[in-house]
């Protein structure tokens, strides 16, 4: 009996009809011209076309419970806006990736114990498992067996802070940053300032503490790896829950960023928490804060929010559940707020498990035109609560980071990551990730993703002294 694996995941009650196979390669285009008087055709142009096939499967289930679980997967397939891998048990070294088109009557489906599904691959090529070679004092020497070009993904973790990478094959290049110039100062656009692993309570005071509409309450602690609250003090009408404050290295800051990871799980339709960082300046006046909530019942979702200035007066420019109220429905993920100039600005996205990539993401800002919430930032402040006799969310605090953001001349040159930082440069999808968030904006005007040819294959890396890298890839089939 065959079965599928689609997005990683197996279906015990679904297999594949008896006598399917897959086509055995994409179909192929050809365009051709005749010339009056002379024999047959000439060729103008050759295309590999999307590869679509029809996938009989057969269902092996009777309870009601298991034909809900069947509508339900079999929906989630079909909400999935870009291809996914699919596997089959009959083919298991090769992947396609797919999408299933259409709207197929699934209760129809269901009630006949078997069916068809359209599937759609844009992507034409079947693959190979993905392979890693490492990069050897800056080069990379490896054997691409398929019989296609393939797009390579380059991932390193950086070793010392840098202002450049560039990947070469001796004719093309790519490249993100800038290298520094003779003459010019290497400056870090972002000096982190913070970083705090919440392995430890030192450093954290509760005095001066204080937040909005509730009130500081129990106490936190942490188990070496975050912090959380181990109670939440005496039940109150609002929010009540502990609260502790920390001094930034290095402050007051100027510009500055804070990136914060943390979780934030609901574990029923009644529970109720917030988590928030509190802005301080030198004189422990609330200047801003950011930070997770979930207040009402429905969908499990939480929302966002953040706001510039504090005390009596303030901005809330961030007040956000989603498009669809659940994109941080069980959050394990990052928020970042910034302030660079008059231009305030928070970040929210969940982080794949998996691949460290940020996912469900949302960007807000506010321009303060008045330059009214001007204060420099001196402390933080890390408060998480319930509210009043409901059951709290769970929530853990991971790590916080402070940036001092400093600025850059034109005789000066940025550096784009730090030491620490995990950055991918991906052939395939064009996308550039540092810390797993997009960072489109530091390709180099001029250089270009590329792919590799079949054959042997070397690709050279700079800076190799200051990078940990390697080079993964697909073989690719007709």
């Amino acid at each position: 009996m065959s079965k599928m694996i689609f997005n990683h995941i197996g279906k015990t009650y679904l297999s594949i009809g008896k006598d399917w196979s897959l086509p055995a390669f994409a179909p192929i285009k050809r365009e051709y011209i005749t010339i009056p008087g002379l024999p047959g055709g000439k060729q103008t142009q050759m295309e590999t076309e999307m590869r679509r096939f029809s996938l009989p499967i057969v269902i092996h289930a009777k309870t009601f419970e298991d034909k809900e679980s069947f509508l339900e997967d079999m929906a989630a397939w079909l909400i999935h806006k870009d291809p996914k891998p699919l596997l089959f048990s009959k083919y298991p070294n090769r992947t396609l990736y797919a999408q299933i088109e259409g709207a197929p009557d699934f209760s129809e489906i269901w009630r006949m114990g078997k069916g068809v599904l359209q599937v759609v691959c844009s992507d034409p090529y079947k693959y190979s498992a993905k392979e890693t070679v490492l990069f050897n004092d800056g080069a990379a020497r490896f054997l691409n067996e398929g019989t296609i070009p393939v797009f390579p993904v380059i991932r390193a973790n950086v070793l010392q802070d840098i202002t450049h990478i560039q990947v070469f094959d001796g004719e093309r290049y790519f490249q993100i940053g800038e290298p520094n110039e003779i003459g010019k100062v290497i400056v870090p656009r972002e000096q982190r300032v913070l970083n705090d692993a919440m392995a430890s309570l030192i450093g954290w005071t509760t005095a001066g503490t204080k937040v909005d509409g509730g009130v500081v309450s129990g106490a936190l602690e942490t188990n070496g790896y975050s912090i959380g609250a181990s109670s939440f003090g005496s039940v109150v009408t609002g929010w009540r829950g502990p609260a502790a404050k920390k001094s930034i290295p290095g402050g007051p800051l100027l510009d500055f960023k804070i990136r914060w990871k943390f979780l934030h799980k609901n574990p029923n339709a009644s529970a109720r928490g917030r988590m928030e960082l509190y802005l301080f300046d030198d004189q422990s006046i609330d200047m801003g804060k950011f930070g997770m909530k979930r207040t009402g019942g429905g969908l499990y979702g939480n929302s966002i929010e953040a706001r510039a200035g504090g005390e009596s007066d303030y901005k809330y420019f961030a007040n956000y559940a989603g498009q669809k109220g659940i994109e941080w429905r069980d959050f394990e993920g990052i928020m970042e707020l910034s302030r660079v100039g008059n231009l305030w600005t928070v970040y929210t996205a969940r982080i794949d498990p998996k691949t460290g990539k940020h996912t469900s993401r949302a960007t807000f800002t506010h321009k303060d035109i008045q330059k009214k919430f001007v204060r420099n930032l001196a402390q933080i402040q890390l408060h998480i609560a319930q509210s009043g006799s409901n059951e709290p969310t769970e929530m853990r605090s991971n790590h916080i980071e402070v940036f001092r953001i400093n600025p850059v001349t034109l005789e000066e040159t940025p550096v784009i990551a730090l030491a620490e930082d995990y950055i991918e440069l991906n052939m395939k999808t064009k996308k550039i990730y540092v810390n797993g968030d997009l960072r489109a904006d530091l390709k180099a005007f001029g250089s270009k993703f590329f792919s590799v040819p079949p054959g042997l294959n070397t690709l050279l890396l700079d800076p190799a002294g200051k990078l940990d890298a390697s080079i993964e890839w697909e073989e690719g089939y007709l």
